[in-house]
């Protein structure tokens, strides 16, 4: 913690692993500083380091951040104002370049271009949906049309075919009884 000696002032560096959030066995003491501005430079380069090593080209802001906040270290000082996981939404912002914050974007240009097209295209299937919707029901529409016309063609066919045998029948029913 600080410590106060008569005339000296020391602020002690800890670090806690954000894999193992607040188990105190996992902490350890990085160093001791002569200022609260050097500790707050050590807290921000320990941070510094691990955005480095996870940093992916195109990665959002929000996906470093949420990186550190499950695996990174984070520094910490007694008796000194700093917060490191705002020290890594801030570094991650400026890194990837865009960040997303409960639905609200804060994106570069490219970024803002992209979800531009991506919304265009969005827009593009669910017209080409709503255009083969429209073509599938025209398509099925037709099809039962041709089906009932086929089946009244039919009935009119098959109509004619009774019709004839029952003529047929009757004919040779009067046939017989007249030969008799």
């Amino acid at each position: 913690m600080c410590e106060t000696n008569n005339q000296l002032s020391s602020f002690s560096v800890y670090v806690d692993d954000n894999f193992y959030y607040m188990d105190e066995d996992e902490r350890y003491l990085f160093g001791n500083y002569e200022s609260c501005e050097e500790a707050k430079q050590v807290c921000g380069k320990i941070v510094d380091d691990f955005l480095r090593t996870e940093y992916r080209p195109g990665m959002s802001g929000m996906s470093l951040y949420n990186q550190y906040i499950i695996f990174g270290e984070d520094p910490w000082i007694p008796g000194c104002s700093f917060s490191a996981w705002d020290y890594a939404k801030y570094r991650c912002k400026r890194l990837c370049g865009f960040w997303k914050v409960k639905g609200d974007l804060l994106w570069d240009a490219d970024y803002r271009k992209e979800k531009q097209e991506e919304g265009i295209r969005a827009k593009r299937k669910a017209l080409y949906s709503i255009e083969h919707q429209v073509r599938s029901k025209k398509f099925f529409d037709e099809l039962n049309n041709w089906k009932e016309k086929k089946f009244a063609d039919n009935l009119k066919t098959f109509s004619k075919i009774i019709v004839l045998l029952l003529a047929g029948s009757i004919l040779g029913a009067f046939l017989q009884l007249f030969m008799l």
